[in-house]
């Protein structure tokens, strides 16, 4: 019996190594997030009312709080007490509940996203000719995601100041390129988001071990002291 629990505290020691490089990956993949400005500028100039800033931090304080949860979990490990293991209980399952919540809120209001999205950057579209810097943002946009328009090229007809000839910008060829950017954005975020739900997942499967894992040690405790 001592032998098992003996291969317990090290099965934790290593679930909290384990769990503590999620976390430095969560928070490296934050701080990425919030210098590349190449990224910021490719996706999100086009649409004003997204705040890119907010996600980084997110991230970065999400990474944050896994690594000092994972610290807990080490520390209550090693001095074998129950009080900091219950805590290090509630702080995963507080994990595990934000998890589940913020994947059920992006299924539900996937939609309305995807159509706000379509919206700002219809908004953006019409100053392409009017604004310098919403035309460089659209042009990079086109030749990097090899799209025309927000649905197609004819969304350039509504923009305002455009050239009597000119139906749309030289990097928008409705001949070469027949979606828009609005489901080129979707399929890239879609690519980046399944690989998002693949990390969440396995954090998630880390969380519940390790919920089972302090559990049985909390009980084992629990054992020593009434014996």
């Amino acid at each position: 019996m001592a032998s098992a629990y003996k291969c317990l505290r090290y099965l934790m020691i290593i679930f909290n190594l384990v769990f503590c490089l999620c976390g430095i990956g969560v928070l490296v993949a934050g701080i990425i997030v919030r210098v590349d400005r190449e990224d910021r500028l490719l996706y999100l100039e086009v649409c004003d009312k997204f705040d890119y800033h907010s996600v980084s931090y997110i991230t970065i304080a999400s990474g944050l709080f896994i690594i000092i949860v994972s610290a807990i979990g080490f520390f209550g490990t090693l001095r074998e007490s129950r009080s900091v293991l219950l805590s290090f209980i509630c702080c995963l399952f507080t994990l595990f509940l934000m998890e589940v919540t913020i994947g059920i809120l992006s299924v539900v209001y996937k939609a309305e996203v995807e159509d706000e999205l379509k919206d700002c950057m219809n908004g953006t579209l019409v100053e392409y000719y009017a604004d310098e810097k919403m035309k460089n943002s659209w042009d990079k946009i086109q030749i990097e995601l090899s799209c025309c328009g927000v649905l197609d090229g004819k969304d350039y007809a509504r923009a305002r100041n455009r050239p009597f000839n000119v139906t749309s910008p030289k990097t928008c060829d409705s001949n070469t390129y027949d979606n828009g950017c609005h489901s080129a954005i979707k399929e890239k975020a879609s690519d980046h988001l399944a690989i998002l739900a693949v990390i969440a997942g396995v954090i998630t499967l880390v969380e519940l071990i390790g919920i089972a894992f302090s559990l049985w040690i909390v009980c084992k405790i629990s054992e020593k002291y009434h014996t």
